[in-house]
């Protein structure tokens, strides 16, 4: 996938596109939310993927900001996104 920083509609985020079909999808910078309240909206985010087996805390995530993006793994209270995606086909 290429991985783009743009601003979509007055909102920061990343475009993300398919290299294999052209499809893309927008993940804008929705921030994270720690002790009760929604941080750094516009300069990072991270959602949600694959919950790890039922026994574990922990589920895989996607982290990104400006300057970076990576697929990494917390704790499943964390206040991460949750990027629903509707298969029209």
């Amino acid at each position: 996938c290429t991985w783009t920083w743009t601003t979509l509609n007055g909102v920061n985020g990343y475009q993300v596109k398919s290299d294999v079909n052209g499809n893309s999808i927008f993940l804008p910078a929705a921030g994270d939310y720690d002790e009760e309240k929604i941080e750094d909206v516009g300069m990072l985010g991270g959602y949600w993927g694959k919950t790890k087996p039922s026994a574990s805390s922990e589920a895989d995530y996607i982290f990104f900001s400006a300057r970076t993006h990576s697929v990494s793994t917390d704790y499943r209270y964390a206040g991460w996104s949750v990027r629903p995606v509707l298969n029209v086909e």
